[in-house]
């Protein structure tokens, strides 16, 4: 794999200049700075070695190595989205359990009447004997069901989901506890 001549989000800023054909609409867009925005253009003219906007009298030209660049950033931009839109469906429409091994027996019934209750979220889960705390801690899990065996981080929350008995819920700092 070759090195990068240029940094794809500095393309990105320029396919968002060129549309917009205002450095600080592209800015708004990218929730950054207008100067933030100029600096960018300037570092990819740079790096490449080829001048690509032209400004007068605060209105932007493409040059012809600009045009030539647009639907090359275009691609760039949309996969950006795809990417981004990808990212917000996985986080906010998955929830990834982890459960000690016993006790998938005892929450199987509780995880297909959440699947009814909630059927646009996709419920992945991963039954394991051990190393399940460690996975949540590494962001693997959302919620892991674990039998007790503390001492347990301090970043994780343990909520007992029966009283009589030794299960412990544990959660990220992340996970919203009622």
């Amino acid at each position: 794999m070759g090195h990068f001549q240029c940094n794809p989000l500095h393309v990105i800023t320029f396919f968002l200049v060129a549309t917009e054909q205002n450095f600080s609409k592209a800015a708004s867009r990218l929730s950054i700075t207008q100067p933030a925005v100029t600096q960018q253009i300037r570092a990819l003219e740079t790096r490449s070695g080829v001048r690509l906007i032209r400004v007068k009298k605060k209105r932007v030209y493409l040059t012809k190595a600009g045009q030539d660049l647009l639907p090359y950033s275009k691609e760039l931009f949309d996969q950006a989205m795809v990417a981004d839109s990808f990212l917000k469906g996985y986080r906010s429409n998955s929830l990834f359990i982890g459960i000690a091994g016993p006790l998938l027996l005892y929450l199987g019934n509780l995880i297909d009447h959440f699947r009814q209750l909630n059927p646009s979220v996709l419920v992945a889960i991963r039954e394991g004997a051990s190393g399940l705390v460690e996975e949540l801690l590494e962001y693997k899990h959302d919620i892991c069901f674990v039998a007790p065996s503390p001492p347990y981080d301090e970043k994780l929350r343990l909520h007992r989901i029966r009283t009589g008995g030794s299960n412990v819920f544990v959660a990220s700092c992340d996970y919203p506890l009622p």
